[in-house]
């Protein structure tokens, strides 16, 4: 005989603490008379629940709902039909309709049984009197098996069942220690209520007299079917194959579809029975192993729940979808309800040892085939950014998208990249950046019974090349020996819309082969020192761009001396700001002096701005400025010791300009002295 736990859940009785039909409270149960045993045959079934004594996290793939205050639903991809299914097109018809019989033991009531309840030989607050697998007592396993199945949906109370929608009247009828006594009856009360669906949640295993109990079991299921139920029974919990000698019954029984339990992984469970044949005589299809139950059925004041495991829980489980199915559908047959809960179930994944029956119980699909909707993935579109489309490095990217379930409710998207991993989530959302490379930008969303789709785009990060550029020194320089040289470059990375960081930049300056200065930075000073007659390259360079300029210094005749420049005002680099995009005034002062000529008028200064993109202008020039042209004495002298000027803000590719402005003093045998002075002018958004 085989014996299994109790799937915990908790019960009470009605108001009055005593005897209940239809309902608590509601007057006396329907009671059938029962049959007497055939000869010779007598002993219990067993009722087929947990494992003893397990207590597991439910599996996420695999169960029904909890509905207490505390206990969110938790509704299973492949089975979890109550909340899916009832929202399906057309699921308005799933109104309260079906009548289901439980055969146990241990009827208790509470707020998670139907509003009907009609009991046959059988009383509420009656324990069970029969133990479960290996010999554990189940006083309460009518009850659970009743929540299993059809628990009530959105109450605040204990659990949900698939069939909790549906149901409009539990037939509770008690099993009994004889089995022949519990079949026969099981008849009568399928004769009196023709009840929708049957749930025998026990096994018994004959290894004398098979035949003649295949024969006899067969009858009886017969006569049940013929009421028009479908019947499912549980496989049993001793873990082993029910098409071997030993004759499982119910289960085996043409008229009845047999119910393994399957974990969350969708394997089977290593306590349930299972087939090696794909035969209606065999294990036919899986349901959860474990789901929700209420943590003491005894003490209904008690609202928590605990996860039991089963095939006890399994049967009705899947008896509550085959209600859900006669709920979308009352034409059908019981027979045909079979059918659709075979046809619509996932097949495979159970396991090597299974080679019969690989199905796994599918509720919504099931529903769905019923009402005759479809049931797909979730619908995802990209808006943005569109396949094809190029960026930048360090660019942002807008993700744009929709995503859709069967029902055509919005759910959340994920991004990923098939380089840059996960990206984002939500349906309108950015990435600051995407690393270069082609990216395949993936949207995928996941419904609520587990079901993903998605969409992608492939688009195309560029790591555009950087820029470098030399302001100064000004192209074909030449100057005397003994000045220094100021060096003003920019750089312009694109993907970052501006200028590489000064640490990557860098100058080299070569006299001829010899290198006689190294710097880092956008601006750096050749001192005098080293500016003596010869040929100069100048090297401004950053990771994967460099440009150069050439200049020459040259000895002044013998028996001079060049004149000294400096620029006083602005002293140094002067760093401008405006939210306007014209032209900004500056300020220029300088100052001469000549070892021969002594102070050198400003008439004899001129100021050259040399700017981005080789852009050069002549900001003042004196009137004594040698210039190769006749000297006009007669016109008003024009002094450049001090002036102001505007500089235009150019396009640079950045908000900044830079501008190197330099001073040329003449003395008056025409040699020259020069100084310079970067300015630059940044825009800003106000």
């Amino acid at each position: 005989m085989n014996v299994a736990a109790s799937c915990g859940a908790a019960a009470g009785r009605d108001a009055a603490g005593g005897r209940v039909g239809v309902g608590p409270g509601s007057g006396p149960p329907t009671v059938v008379a029962s049959t007497g045993s055939p000869p010779g045959a007598g002993g219990p079934p067993a009722p087929v629940g947990a494992e003893p004594g397990v207590v597991r996290p439910a599996a996420p793939a695999v169960v029904a709902a909890t509905d207490g205050p505390a206990d969110p639903p938790n509704g299973a991809p492949d089975v979890s039909a109550t909340r899916s299914a009832t929202g399906l097109p057309g699921a308005n018809a799933l109104t309260k309709q079906v009548k289901y019989l439980v055969q146990d033991g241990g009827f208790n009531s509470n707020p998670d049984f139907p509003s009907k309840v009609s009991l046959h030989k059988a009383e509420w607050g009656e324990t069970n009197t029969n133990d479960c697998t290996n010999g554990t007592p189940c006083p309460w396993h009518a009850t659970d098996v009743v929540l299993a199945g059809m628990g009530r949906v959105d109450n605040d109370y204990g659990t949900a069942g698939p069939a909790g929608p549906v149901v409009q009247e539990l037939v509770g009828v008690r099993n009994g220690i004889d089995y022949w006594t519990v079949l026969r009856r099981l008849e009568k009360a399928a004769e009196a209520t023709h009840p929708d669906v049957v749930n025998l949640s026990f096994t018994r295993d004959v290894n004398l007299g098979t035949g003649w109990a295949r024969t006899w079991t067969d009858r009886r299921m017969k006569h049940v079917r013929d009421t028009g139920a479908l019947i499912v029974a549980a496989a049993g919990n001793n873990g082993t194959n029910v098409d071997g000698d030993t004759l499982w019954v119910p289960c085996e029984s043409t008229h009845v579809m047999c119910v393994g339990g399957m974990n969350g992984d969708a394997t089977v469970s290593g306590g349930s029975n299972w087939g090696t044949k794909d035969l209606t005589t065999s294990v036919e299809i899986y349901g959860p192993m474990c789901v929700p139950g209420l943590t003491d059925p005894g003490t209904p004041a008690v609202n928590t729940t605990k996860t039991t495991c089963g095939t006890s829980v399994a049967s009705p489980f899947v008896g509550g979808v085959a209600a859900l199915v006669m709920a979308a559908d009352p034409t059908l047959t019981s027979e045909e309800v079979r059918d659709i809960l075979n046809d619509t179930a996932h097949v495979g994944g159970l396991g090597a040892k299974v080679t019969g029956s690989q199905r796994r119980i599918d509720a919504l699909a099931a529903v769905a085939e019923a009402l005759g909707v479809s049931v797909g993935k979730p619908s995802v579109s990209i808006s943005t950014p569109k396949t094809k489309q190029q960026f930048g490095v360090n660019q942002s990217v807008d993700l744009w998208g929709t995503a859709t379930d069967f029902l055509g409710k919005e759910i959340p998207l994920t991004w990923t990249s098939s380089i840059d991993g996960e990206l984002a989530t939500g349906s309108q959302t950015f990435v600051p950046s995407l690393s270069a490379g082609s990216h395949v930008i993936t949207a995928s969303a996941t419904d609520s019974i587990g079901r993903t789709g998605s969409a992608s785009v492939t688009v195309t990060v560029v790591d555009a090349p950087t820029t470098v550029a030399i302001v100064s020194p000004p192209a074909g320089l030449t100057l005397a020996a003994g000045q220094s040289v100021g060096l003003l470059g920019t750089s312009l990375d694109p993907d970052a819309f501006g200028q590489v960081p000064d640490g990557e930049v860098s100058w080299t300056v070569r006299r001829g082969n010899t290198v006689v200065l190294e710097k880092t930075g956008h601006q750096a000073l050749l001192p005098a020192n080293t500016v003596t007659p010869g040929a100069y390259t100048v090297t401004f360079a950053t990771a994967g761009a460099s440009v150069q300029r050439a200049f020459s210094v040259i000895s002044a005749p013998a028996g001079q001396t060049r004149p000294t420049a400096t620029i006083t005002q602005p002293e140094t680099a002067l760093e401008l700001t405006t939210i306007e995009t014209g032209p900004k005034s500056v300020a220029f002062a300088g100052a001469g002096t000549d070892a021969e000529d002594g102070t050198v008028a400003g008439t004899r200064y001129r100021w050259t701005a040399y700017g981005d993109g080789g852009v050069k202008k002549v900001l003042c020039q004196g009137s004594a400025v040698p210039t190769g042209e006749p000297v006009d004495d007669k016109g008003t002298p024009k002094n450049c010791a001090a002036f102001t000027s505007a500089l235009a803000q150019l396009t640079s590719g950045t908000d900044t300009t830079t501008w190197s402005v330099w001073l040329e003093v003449f003395d008056s045998t025409g040699l020259v002295g020069t100084d310079s002075v970067p300015v630059r002018i940044r825009r800003v958004t106000p």
